[in-house]
């Protein structure tokens, strides 16, 4: 695998001459930059960072050989299409989520209890599964897709309701993932929920996704018992297994990316 750093700041700030004295010359607007950590400017770079603060985020790309050699990998968006409903005051978590288990504080939710509701027919595009803004645990797919790959690993579906009028739309349905299975957390930063007591884990972004614990046995798709975010964002970790990551991958759909999880 290889960790890259992406780097953002503008003319004003601090890092600037740091980054300039490195051979990253300001060209007056805002600037990205992306370094690896095989990178032999990365050590003084990532000093320069730690003291000045500049907007800094990680991604780990990895090889064709950890991605085969993966049992379960975590499935993440490639994109997010539209927003649940209704979207006003995040009213969406009180009509598909049992409230009494919603905190305002930190986003943790209940469980689901209603069907999603959506503005209308998703604009796929080019894409075949997409995720809602806002509900970073739950995937959407067109109902062929479903049919043709999930379906045939045991994996149900839920209806979407178009919110005006309370129809069902044609083109999209929830994957129905509901099994859970408890995730190694060692050594991942946490944040203790002051209204609820809750505890939330920050995503992993550098390095391979926490592995699952005792998965379920033949469950091709399942959930984090933990939660994870930050702020006021609570969701679970989705899992795939390596038959379904690579009946997706065959298939040429698109609409999600995946982290392989550790071993």
């Amino acid at each position: 695998m290889t960790i890259y750093h992406k780097i953002t700041y503008g003319p004003g700030h601090r890092i600037a001459p740091v980054l300039a004295s490195l051979g990253h010359q300001h060209n007056g607007k805002l600037v990205t930059l992306e370094i690896s950590e095989e990178d032999p400017l990365w050590p003084a770079m990532a000093d320069a960072a730690s003291v000045h603060g500049p907007l800094h985020s990680v991604r780990t790309e990895f090889s064709k050989r950890e991605f085969e050699s993966a049992e379960y990998l975590e499935m993440t968006p490639s994109w997010h299409q539209g927003y649940p409903q209704p979207e006003q005051h995040f009213d969406f978590v009180r009509v598909a989520y049992d409230s009494s288990g919603y905190c305002d504080a930190c986003g943790i939710k209940g469980n689901q209890i209603a069907p999603f509701r959506m503005s209308g027919e998703p604009g796929w595009g080019k894409n075949s599964i997409l995720q809602l803004n806002w509900v970073f645990d739950e995937y959407f797919s067109k109902p062929e897709t479903w049919s043709d790959i999930f379906e045939p690993l045991n994996i149900g579906f839920q209806p979407v309701i178009r919110h005006r009028d309370g129809t069902q739309l044609e083109s999209v349905v929830q994957l129905d993932v509901s099994d859970r299975s408890d995730v190694n957390v060692s050594g991942l930063n946490s944040e203790t929920c002051p209204s609820c007591g809750r505890v939330k884990y920050n995503w992993v972004t550098r390095g391979f996704s926490p592995s699952p614990v005792n998965p379920p046995i033949g469950v091709h798709a399942f959930k984090s018992s933990e939660w994870f975010g930050s702020d006021h964002s609570g969701n679970h970790m989705v899992f795939v297994s390596a038959k379904l990551y690579d009946d997706i991958v065959k298939s040429g759909i698109r609409g999600a990316a995946f982290r392989p999880c550790g071993i």
